[in-house]
């Protein structure tokens, strides 16, 4: 979990119930290491954004055999989308979100990751997504960043989607 002042590690295992925390630690960012925007890539010092992040791993009892990395909810925005039809593929809905969110959200289309999850059907039958869009290139930087240090993270996404993901499974 990557905040704009420290980054944050947990692992986890599953357990009958849920799941178990292992091991939990905690790490300061450097002063200007990130700085946390929409539109614009985040991390100033990628060498010590890495340190960082390897001192953080350090904290782990064993090597983790899946990484998730939680970005910060300040890169992304989550929306709710209140749709009467979805369309037929994926691709589709994606260009839906994008053309909806572009009503409060102005960025270019085609610089934008939009993900989505059917949060259910209201009385009426309506569908209700929880959609996510992130500038590319932000999103990338992180990305890269651990790609960078031979890390690559199974899942990518908002902390609070993490977290809701969490209390939910």
């Amino acid at each position: 979990d990557i905040d704009g002042k420290s980054i944050h590690v947990a692992q986890l295992e599953r357990a009958k119930l849920g799941w178990r925390l292992l091991q939990y630690g905690s790490v300061p960012l450097p002063p200007d290491t990130v700085k946390l925007a929409f539109k614009s890539p985040n991390i100033v010092d990628v060498a010590r954004f890495q340190e960082a992040i390897t001192d953080a791993l350090g904290y782990l009892v064993h090597e983790a055999p899946v990484i998730g990395l939680s970005l910060p909810n300040e890169v992304v925005k989550t929306t709710l989308h209140r749709f009467k039809e979805l369309p037929g593929t994926k691709a589709e809905i994606e260009k839906m979100i994008v053309w909806t969110a572009r009503k409060t959200h102005v960025f270019p289309e085609e610089d934008v990751d939009v993900s989505y999850h059917l949060a259910g059907q209201i009385p009426d039958g309506d569908s209700v997504l929880i959609a996510t869009s992130g500038v590319r290139d932000v999103l990338n930087g992180y990305e890269r960043a651990f790609q960078e240090m031979g890390i690559s993270p199974a899942v990518i996404r908002p902390t609070s989607i993490n977290q809701l993901n969490l209390f939910i499974q």
